[in-house]
């Protein structure tokens, strides 16, 4: 009997015993970027969230003498931030047929054609809120992290203060260029920690490439000898890279020729509505809306900073 004929196969083998359970996705999805570093805040209704924003202080501070005439009075001077929230979603579908034949179990168990509608379709949404927030609009946080233009519907060339950091590199990528960045946000009355810098990958490479190999006479690289004993590792690790106090973090899908320089805790993610799915029909289809709503926060834009036109 040759190989291959259909009598070669017992007519009891079941479905799963030939086709493995479940799925491989090759479609990529950004699940793992910014999204991921910064803590989730629920937000308190309405259309935006809101908060003060103290853009002067009282002038009438001085050094007196005993019997000066005392200064005028002065307020403090606010601003109100806005943001609005960020509306994404998807919709899933399956076909009255498909419905038949699973309800029929032409199609087994191990393959839940509905769970893996919602589950991948959340995915999909979160690539898409990933991708939307590393930008320069809809509250991204390239729109946040500026010297110009307007965040928060506060405009920068009103309250100058509300600008950050930006410096034009238009090179390849120096020590120098991150130490003037740590400097000036330390500094010039910005008073930032910088303790996040995050980078797309080709920039991460760039970046320990200045460092020379490990080994080397000027390696910047060094061995933490506080931990348990580890083999040698020839290279450095793409999440375990340090600069200063500052964790580096690479993020793909990110613009290749800028470095972001956070003050991490002034900034979070406020949900409006959690996933949502709401179910429907279209002529002898099951239809359902997944839809979430957000808004990645920067609270304080003056502590940030970035630098551009770095050489990919």
């Amino acid at each position: 009997m040759a190989f291959g004929t259909t009598t070669h196969f017992s007519k009891n083998v079941e479905w799963d015993q030939i086709v493995e359970p479940g799925f491989v996705s090759i479609v990529f999805r950004n699940t793992d970027g910014i999204l991921s570093l910064f803590p989730q805040t629920q937000s308190g209704g309405g259309s935006a969230t809101e908060w003060r924003v103290n853009t002067a202080g009282n002038t009438s501070t001085e050094v007196f003498s005993e019997g000066g005439a005392q200064p005028t009075p002065v307020a403090q001077t606010y601003v109100m931030a806005t943001l609005s929230y960020i509306y994404f979603r998807a919709m899933a579908r399956i076909t009255g047929h498909l419905r038949d034949a699973i309800r029929g179990q032409a199609i087994p168990d191990q393959f839940n054609v509905i769970a893996n509608e919602f589950s991948l379709a959340g995915l999909d949404i979160r690539d898409l809120m990933e991708t939307t927030f590393q930008g320069s609009s809809n509250n991204g946080i390239q729109l946040a992290i500026d010297s110009a233009g307007t965040y928060a519907n506060i405009n920068r060339s009103t309250v100058s203060a509300w600008g950050s950091y930006e410096n034009a590199l238009s090179g390849a990528l120096t020590w120098a260029e991150i130490m003037n960045a740590r400097e000036a946000l330390r500094d010039n009355e910005r008073g930032s920690k910088v303790d996040l810098i995050i980078l797309p990958w080709n920039q991460l490479t760039n970046l320990q490439t200045l460092a020379t190999a490990p080994g080397s006479a000027n390696s910047a690289f060094r061995m933490s000898l506080d931990g348990p004993p580890t083999s040698i590792n020839m290279a450095p690790r793409d999440q375990g890279t340090m600069f200063g106090d500052a964790r580096v973090v690479a993020v793909g899908d990110l613009l290749d020729t800028i470095l972001l320089y956070l003050n991490s805790s002034d900034w979070d993610i406020v949900v409006h509505r959690q996933f949502e799915v709401r179910p429907d029909t279209s002529g002898d289809d099951d239809v359902w809306q997944l839809s979430t709503a957000a808004t990645l926060r920067c609270k304080q834009t003056r502590r940030q900073g970035k630098s551009t036109g770095v050489t990919a």
